[in-house]
């Protein structure tokens, strides 16, 4: 069967990744047919997570599966480990002795329990004494009802997972109601700031994405722009040195670096590097996730026809969180920056060529499969093509974490 999977970053208080929720949409769910026994549904879980990894999907972290009444009574959670799996129990499985019983028994095992979308009518729901983790819905409730909610949870002693954040507000009202875990797209939008209070040391950098995106790159200049930042410096050397360009000999200087590298290569690492500056007040998974999106459309265009052009992809997938990033508008953020004019249209938003890859990120990230389908066609992709790219992605991702280069 084709498989789709995707994750959403469950963050801890400090903004870390504690965790991922994972989404998969086989062919069979997707067109609604009825799922031709349990076997059936436990061989699409393994194999999607065999084909495209189990460890290459949550980096070593907890992971969060959503599971339907028919999964919750078939041997699929055993297929997974006690101390990383979360099972989570969908809002609208059915109240049963049978589904109490096996509640139950996934206890008695190991498995951590977690239930989905709970709002204030759910408050005396009978599976919330046998769950150890509540997602408390912050669309579909009041603040209010939060409020009453989870003082009446952690009276007994229940872990609160705030879902569907969506802004710095809700965040902060969700630590002071005592959440310890978050979930939703709060970290990914901007705390918009003027110019003025743009700081200096992020000014820099943005100098330096000018520099590495002009249409002609000065190699002097961006090694100047390098060699005026110690730790830029050392991050380049430290990438020359890693296993990916060992293989070219040793590199003397940074202008030696940055010719090795060749433009389109620059324009990735560089970019990369440069990001990482603006790192240290975001949490983590903005950059990973702005690298993910990177590759991923980076590797849709290849497969789409793109090939030529790729590199200007792996920006607009880089740059498409740089709101956050910068607390600026887009608008403004490409005024400053010599972007090609289609990239820059396609990061405001317009439609053009680009935009069907810049949809079908944002989409696949969202677990919108139909929306993923719809852009999968119009770039004339397969499912396999989507779900390989995405794979790629990830891990290119893990292994620039594990080798220390993020």
């Amino acid at each position: 069967m084709d498989v789709l999977v995707a994750r959403q970053p469950i963050l801890d208080q400090h903004l870390h990744t504690y965790a991922y929720e994972l989404l998969y949409r086989n062919e069979e769910m997707h067109e609604g047919k009825p799922i031709d026994g349990d076997q059936a549904t436990a061989d699409v879980l393994s194999a999607s997570f065999v084909n495209i990894g189990l460890e290459t999907l949550t980096n070593n972290k907890c992971f969060f599966i959503n599971f339907t009444e028919r999964l919750l009574l078939s041997d699929v959670p055993l297929l997974f480990p006690t101390d990383r799996l979360v099972i989570e129990i969908l809002e609208d499985v059915p109240v049963s002795q049978a589904i109490i019983e096996r509640l139950q028994y996934l206890k008695g095992l190991g498995y951590t329990l977690a239930m989905d979308d709970v709002t204030a009518a759910m408050i005396d729901h009978p599976f919330l004494s046998y769950v150890d983790i509540i997602k408390i819905d912050f669309l579909l409730t009041t603040e209010a009802e939060r409020k009453e909610m989870a003082a009446k949870l952690l009276n007994v002693k229940k872990t609160l997972l705030a879902e569907k954040v969506e802004s710095k507000e809700r965040f902060e009202e969700a630590i002071t109601l005592g959440c310890t875990y978050f979930q939703g797209f709060f970290f990914s939008k901007p705390d918009i700031v003027s110019a003025a209070d743009l700081p200096i040391h992020s000014l820099s950098y943005v100098h330096l994405l000018q520099a590495v995106n002009e249409q002609d790159p000065d190699m002097t200049k961006i090694s100047q722009h390098i060699e005026a930042d110690v730790s830029l410096t050392y991050k380049l050397f430290k990438l020359m040195n890693s296993s990916a360009f060992i293989t070219r000999g040793k590199v003397d200087s940074v202008h030696q670096a940055v010719v090795m590298l060749g433009i389109k290569e620059l324009q990735k690492w560089l970019s990369i590097l440069a990001l990482q500056g603006l790192r240290p007040h975001h949490p983590d998974e903005v950059m990973t996730l702005s690298l993910v999106r990177a590759k991923f459309a980076e590797q849709l265009a290849v497969r789409a026809g793109f090939q030529t052009e790729s590199s200007q992809l792996f920006i607009v997938g880089m740059f498409s969180i740089m709101e956050r990033l910068l607390n600026q508008p887009m608008d403004e953020i490409v005024d400053t920056l010599l972007l090609p004019e289609e990239t820059k249209a396609v990061l405001l938003g317009e439609v053009n060529r680009y935009f069907p890859i810049y949809q079908l990120f944002h989409k696949h990230e969202e677990g919108d499969w139909e929306k993923v389908n719809v852009y999968q066609h119009q770039l004339g992709l397969t499912k396999e093509d989507v779900t390989d790219s995405y794979h790629e992605a990830v891990e290119w991702t893990n292994q620039l974490d594990a080798q220390r280069l993020l």
